[in-house]
């Protein structure tokens, strides 16, 4: 995957051997740099971020997970590949001589093509990139069948490992999702000096009378489905009004009476307190509360995001099939044919990367 390496034929299973092995080494040697580097990485991100700090480690694990199929396949699988390919080398040699030359290219092409009985280290489908292709496409239920494993252990392998990896993609691209809208939302708020936090409190100010009242902070806590005990509402109020300049007094009533900032006193009924919050208090309580806080985007950005993540979906769309169309020398409608079917992880295979065409897949 990483090292080139030298073409060499294989036949005994001892060469087969000594290929993987070396295979293994090599590529799982550079694989272990690379972990260094993103271990570096981690230690500099700051504590303050832990979801960056989950994404980077459900990343770390999603590679190990599949770095582990890739040095294994190859050992239960490659051996059985150039014993195949050496059997149909001999089932096309004694046919050859009585077939023209037409109809031997067309037995040919039903194999998969010319070159599908070499058994040279870069025609072999089981290499470790070969395995790790294998690999990816397993966890993320693409499966383009390009290539498969025919031997029992090689299947039984399959069976226990796609389960496991199947959850660790899932967990891995919704906490990837999550980080790379969340930086596309920072960024287009940002070019469009749009204040998230204002346009959610705008969402939950109903009577639009530029502050919410407690009726409206409960209703909001409501919707949401926030988990606040009563005191731990009434210290979200005290929260917002002191950040905003208000002060406490006492009212004889069972919850404190507040004064804004600009010495108004609300009114009261016995029993009752109708704060007003205004943007500044209601940043600042939701400051303290981060859980409440995420919900409180995530309800009134709905919109937002849900914008967002088309655009961005199809700006990804768009960049994978002009990188198809350069890289792989398809036309448009192939690339955007291909790019479709392996995001939406269908994985028909009748349109396949070239890594995935080593050997007697390649068309």
């Amino acid at each position: 995957m990483f090292v080139k390496e030298q073409d060499v034929a294989l036949h005994t299973r001892e060469q087969v051997m000594a290929h993987i092995n070396h295979d293994v080494l090599v590529n799982i040697c550079f694989i272990c740099g690379i972990y260094l580097a993103i271990g570096v990485l981690a230690a500099t991100i700051r504590k303050g971020m832990p979801e960056l700090q989950s994404l980077l480690r459900w990343m770390v694990a999603f590679a190990a997970y599949l770095y582990i199929g890739a040095a294994i396949f190859p050992y239960l699988e490659q051996f059985h590949e150039v014993e195949d390919r050496a059997e149909v080398r001999q089932l096309l040699t004694s046919v050859r001589g009585n077939l023209t030359e037409e109809a031997f290219s067309q037995v040919e092409q039903a194999f998969g093509g010319p070159g599908w009985e070499r058994t040279t280290t870069t025609d072999l489908n089981w290499t470790f990139d070969g395995a790790a292709f294998f690999a990816f496409t397993l966890m993320t239920t693409i499966g383009y069948g390009s290539f498969c494993p025919k031997t029992h252990a090689g299947r039984l392998m399959t069976i226990c490992y796609a389960p496991f990896g199947i959850a660790i993609a899932a967990i891995t691209y919704v906490k990837l999702a999550e980080q790379v809208l969340s930086l596309v939302e920072s960024v287009a708020f940002s070019l469009m000096h749009v204040d998230p936090l204002k346009v959610a409190f705008d969402a939950f100010d109903v009577d639009d009378s530029g502050g919410l009242s407690r009726e409206e902070l409960t209703l909001m806590v409501e919707e949401l489905g926030a988990r606040l005990t009563p005191l731990e509402f009434e210290g979200l109020l005290v929260s917002a009004v002191e950040a905003q300049g208000g002060a406490l007094i006492a009212t004889g009533s069972p919850l404190p009476a507040i004064i804004l900032g600009d010495e108004r006193q609300l009114p009261l009924r016995e029993g009752q307190c109708m704060e007003i919050i205004t943007l500044c208090g209601f940043a600042a309580a939701l400051k303290q509360r981060p859980d409440l806080k995420k919900k409180v985007l995530s309800r009134s950005l709905e919109v937002w995001r849900w914008t967002f993540a088309f655009v961005l979906f199809g700006a990804m769309l768009v960049m994978s099939t002009l990188l198809s169309m350069w890289s792989e020398e398809w036309g448009w409608l192939e690339s955007t044919y291909f790019t479709v079917v392996t995001f939406t992880t269908i994985g028909l295979g009748d349109a396949t990367p070239s890594i995935a065409q080593v050997g007697w897949n390649k068309r």
